[in-house]
């Protein structure tokens, strides 16, 4: 078996140090790595061993803990609140344990909801680069969800900050690392654009699943989703693709040549689940639940629970 190779802020992460140090420590010799190709350094973690603690070696984390998902598009209105919120019902209906992350600064998870952040925030957290946010519970009958909720006076400064921030991409990671093993699933409810607040989302994630309204519009948006997913991965190159979901699809033409383009372009990575255009979906709201809870019998109920068993048999497999 290959040995694993980490990179040098994952070895920092692992050593409780910074990257700057850790490539101080590479230029000065006390870290001996090999060459790694392209620019970026990778390091085998037996050349760590010298600075831990003998059995404190974990394994990756999405081997311990969460798959941790960010639901994304560039594109605004696509149903990424949406499918953040019936997906995540719907898997853990199906008996996973499951957190939502609020990171959108509009906050409409957190108000479809109805919670608010609570100390310490998610903008605390990111901010400071310590500790790990609030977790909030909401339970259905026997169904719950937890919640890091968020609000656009929690996250208003967060962007500012961040930018001149120390590993100001991988503040969401940290935040997150203590949690994973509490969680089968996390899902990253993302901003509709390329923001820090989306960075981090993605190198904190596992994979994305990227929510494509049946429209011209959503499917153009896609290149940039790619190329954005290209710039992560020089950093974070195990960042996969969990699948592209078709939303707000309708009976018009433009729909059903939306879903067969995807399908011929993305063959392995549409999912077959389609979720429907319905009304229903709009209230979560005025409920302050999933649609399971208000409109039991709605199409897209069966489609969210058809999309987690398609989720759940990806990352299974």
């Amino acid at each position: 078996m290959a040995e694993r190779l980490l990179t040098t802020t994952e070895a920092a992460e692992l050593l409780g140090v910074t990257r700057q140090t850790i490539n101080t420590w590479i230029d000065n010799g006390k870290l001996v790595v090999p060459p790694s190709p392209g620019t970026h350094r990778r390091i085998p973690l037996s050349v760590l061993s010298p600075f831990l603690e003998p059995g404190s070696v974990p394994a990756p984390a999405s081997a311990t803990g969460a798959q941790v998902v960010a639901v994304t598009h560039h594109a605004g209105g696509v149903g990424k609140t949406t499918t953040t919120l019936n997906l995540g019902y719907a898997l853990a209906a199906a008996g996973q344990r499951t957190l939502l992350v609020d990171l959108d600064p509009q906050a409409d998870l957190s108000e479809r909801l109805g919670l608010g952040p609570v100390a310490p925030t998610l903008g605390q957290v990111l901010t400071s680069g310590r500790g790990t946010p609030q977790v909030q519970r909401c339970t259905w009958a026997e169904v719950a969800v937890d919640l890091i909720a968020s609000n656009l006076d929690d996250m208003l400064e967060v962007e500012m900050l961040l930018t001149a921030a120390q590993e100001r991409e991988r503040r969401l990671r940290r935040a997150l690392a203590a949690l994973r093993r509490d969680y089968d699933f996390i899902l990253l409810d993302c901003p509709p654009n390329l923001t820090l607040l989306t960075t981090n989302a993605l190198y904190a994630a596992d994979s994305v699943l990227i929510p494509v309204q049946a429209h011209d519009k959503a499917v153009r948006q896609l290149s940039k989703v790619w190329g954005t997913l290209d710039m992560v991965r020089e950093y974070h190159p195990d960042l996969g693709v969990l699948g592209l979901i078709v939303t707000m699809a309708d009976n018009s033409t433009m729909a059903r040549q939306v879903v067969a383009g995807l399908r011929d372009a993305y063959p392995d990575q549409v999912f077959s689940s389609v979720i429907p255009q319905r009304v229903a979906l709009r209230a979560d709201s005025r409920h302050a639940a999933p649609v399971a809870l208000y409109a039991a019998d709605d199409d897209s109920v069966q489609a969210y629970g058809a999309l987690a068993q398609e989720v759940l048999d990806r990352v299974q497999s």
